[in-house]
């Protein structure tokens, strides 16, 4: 729909990136409309992951992530709605910010949808993206109350009170995630991961703390059904749907073509659950300084699986079961939230863990996302070939 399209202006974060003394080098590779995963894109191409090219870079800003994965580029702009900046982060083993929402302006950027939506910003370090988000934003970022003398002091670290894997939403999760590692149970070196990123944060010997977040189930309710009607609304009022149904990629019409059906009801009863999401999350964030989770607990599964004609839809269906539970969360609750690698599977695939504060807390995020990165050093210095 838009492969002719000429903007006639920059967005206002790129804007402020130029006026930063920032070189902007070209676009990368998306998602269709930004309404995905895994950065297929049947009319623009699909770009792959450096650190295996049969398998997908995660998206949906993938071709970012990659850029910077593959040292194209120092730093690439990316946004996040249901975790677009984080998916491609943790893939391609880089570090993403998606910031606190409103945090950097999205003026200029074609929305998916907006009470969701986020610029964010990759790099290879923390320093990078502490560094391009500073560009971007409007206001300097607000320190942490917890440094001191530059440094952070003891963190109250929360972690997933179900994230051994009790109940039938966590069930499905690893069942989901053992079918795209191959009928190989691929949940150990992650749960090892966060134990792990778990003690490096607390810093000073402090335990977690246990906390009984949202049901995976309730979550992706509430994201499809404020996703949907917004992003719905969106092409509507610009006439792209229904009028160009047809030029869409087919899973993104078929999405279009779900959100169609939703109901007046539907849309303001997820919007009054959100309400009281925001009230549980405040809560939250009274007994821990950051909240510590996976982004996937899966690798990247091959395109050609989800390209396949006949198990293809079942193969996404299944990658977004298994990463969405995780990364929605910050979303619907307008969460700053840093991905850092913090390991490789036996694979050689890397992963990383997510970092989420209180909104505005993003300083305090990316300083605690440095201090797993920092003390991960072998982790970190490794780059695909």
């Amino acid at each position: 729909l838009f492969a002719d399209h000429v903007p006639a202006r920059d967005a206002a974060a790129v804007a402020r990136i130029r006026a930063a003394g920032g070189v902007l080098v070209g676009k990368t590779a998306t998602h269709e409309f930004a309404w995905g995963i895994t950065s297929i894109n049947e009319a623009m191409g699909t770009c792959r992951n450096p650190w295996d090219p049969e398998r997908i870079a995660g998206g949906s800003s993938g071709g970012s992530a990659v850029a910077v994965a593959d040292r194209q580029v120092p730093l690439a702009v990316g946004t996040d709605t249901a975790g677009s900046v984080r998916v491609p982060a943790a893939f391609c083993g880089i570090v993403g910010l998606r910031p606190s929402h409103d945090g950097i302006s999205r003026a200029g950027v074609f929305p998916l949808a907006p009470s969701l939506d986020t610029v964010g910003a990759f790099g290879r370090t923390v320093a990078d993206v502490r560094l391009l988000v500073a560009a971007m934003r409007e206001r300097p970022l607000r320190p942490p109350r917890q440094l001191a003398g530059g440094q952070l002091g003891t963190l109250r670290v929360g972690v997933d009170a179900g994230r051994s894997g009790d109940g039938p939403a966590a069930d499905a999760i690893d069942r989901a995630a053992t079918a795209l590692a191959g009928g190989r149970s691929g949940a150990a070196p992650f749960a090892d991961a966060i134990d792990r990123s778990a003690a490096i944060l607390a810093g000073g010997g402090a335990e977690p703390v246990e906390l009984e977040l949202p049901a995976p189930e309730r979550l992706l309710s509430l994201l499809w059904r404020i996703q949907a009607a917004e992003a719905l609304r969106t092409h509507r009022e610009r006439g792209l749907y229904p009028a160009e149904r047809e030029r869409y990629g087919a899973d993104v019409r078929g999405r279009f073509d779900a959100a169609a059906l939703l109901t007046e009801d539907e849309v303001a009863g997820a919007r009054a659950d959100r309400e009281r999401l925001h009230a549980e999350l405040t809560a939250c964030f009274a007994r821990v300084d950051v909240l510590l989770t996976p982004v996937a607990t899966v690798p990247p599964p091959r395109v050609a699986e989800l390209l396949d004609p006949v198990g293809g839809a079942e193969a996404d269906a299944a990658l977004r079961a298994a990463l969405l539970p995780h990364t929605v969360l910050h979303s619907l609750g307008g969460l700053p939230s840093c991905v850092v690698r913090c390991g490789f599977d036996g694979q050689g695939l890397p992963f990383g863990v997510q970092i989420g504060g209180a909104p505005g807390a993003d300083a305090l995020v990316l300083a605690a996302a440095e201090r797993v990165a920092a003390a991960l050093p072998d982790v970190q210095a490794r780059w695909p070939a």
